[in-house]
């Protein structure tokens, strides 16, 4: 059986040192190995930043592993630097990986992104599941220095795709000695569940009372599973990024089943990685793939109002072009 391996992306920025500090401390949880990797892909860069790109992947790399050494992590540590752009590189990296960990902004951070591009398409596309750490100190990420027994935290829907969610925060939980602290909003119900609400008194309580219910009948094949991890089941009436942001603080990591099979990164998903204040984990099924890769030409970053002359209200939409970064594969003639 192969050694476990850890995937963390460096360019040499505060959020991507703070992902290898994270990455280097879930190695060693892991007993895996550390794969440090760098993506010299100068020509996608900004024009200030394609001589250091160029230049840069081996100085940055050995100071990376001085870093971990530094840090007092103890795990087998490789590094990679190739030319190519870092979301193939990293996608291809995370086939049959443990986890993926990327920081949420690189070195081409702008000020209007609440998610790098990288960052988004590594969480969109990658084949396994990815971790995201913001820019703060590395004490309040919830890695190994920073205490093994902080909740872990996850977002439970009545979607069928929870299950593999669900499992990897258990997972997770009995990794750490912890506990899984489970989050549901009834902000945004299932229309299945609006015969069952009509039903019910028009109280607070009445409500809390079901979906408390409803939560704990989801959880019960994991409590059986894991008969030895405590549960705290948190269900909320408020917005489902605002009751996931406010269950994050304090935890080791808030796990999110948020890839959309065929789509974009959800926008719960991608709010929620702005503004934890933890590790963001995304768990789900990545788009359908040939050779590992997106086959898909576009995928939406991101979007806001705008108005027309006329005085409508339109959306604008910014897309990451895949076409120009992923081989296609040439059609017989």
């Amino acid at each position: 059986m192969s050694q476990p391996r850890v995937i963390v992306g460096v360019d040499g920025s505060r959020a991507a040192e703070n992902a290898l500090l994270w990455a280097a401390g879930e190695a060693q949880r892991r007993s895996a190995r550390l794969v440090i990797a760098y993506a010299g892909d100068a020509e996608l860069m900004p024009l200030p930043l394609k001589y250091a790109a160029a230049h840069s992947g081996g100085p940055l790399l050995a100071a990376s592993r001085r870093l971990v050494s530094d840090a007092g992590f103890h795990c087998e540590v490789d590094t990679i630097c190739r030319n190519q752009p870092a979301v193939v590189l990293l996608s291809e990296l995370g086939r049959g990986a443990e986890l993926l960990v990327v920081g949420a902004h690189g070195m081409a951070r702008t000020c209007c992104s609440s998610l790098g591009s990288v960052a988004y398409g590594v969480v969109a596309h990658a084949p396994c599941s990815v971790a995201v750490i913001g820019p703060w100190p590395p004490s309040e990420t919830g890695s190994v220095n920073a205490g093994q027994r902080r909740p872990v935290t996850v977002g439970v829907t009545a979607n069928p795709t929870c299950t593999a969610t669900l499992e990897f925060a258990f997972a997770e939980a009995a990794l750490r000695e912890s506990v899984v602290k489970a989050v549901h909003s009834w902000a945004e119900a299932d229309w299945s569940e609006a015969a069952a609400l009509a039903m019910l008194p028009r109280t607070g309580q009445a409500v809390r009372a079901h979906h408390e219910n409803r939560l704990a009948s989801i959880l019960v094949p994991l409590r059986q599973k894991y008969p030895d991890i405590a549960v705290e089941l948190c269900v909320s009436g408020d917005p489902v990024a605002r009751s996931l942001a406010d269950a994050s603080e304090g935890s080791s990591m808030l796990v999110l089943g948020c890839r959309h099979p065929g789509g974009p990164l959800g926008p719960t998903a991608a709010r929620l990685v702005h503004v934890s204040r933890c590790p963001v984990v995304i768990v789900g099924n990545p788009p359908v793939t040939t050779g590992g890769l997106p086959t898909r030409e576009l995928s939406v970053v991101g979007e806001h109002a705008v108005t027309t002359p006329g005085g409508a209200t339109a959306v604008s939409r910014v897309e990451w072009c895949w076409a120009s970064i992923v081989p296609q594969t040439p059609t017989p003639a």
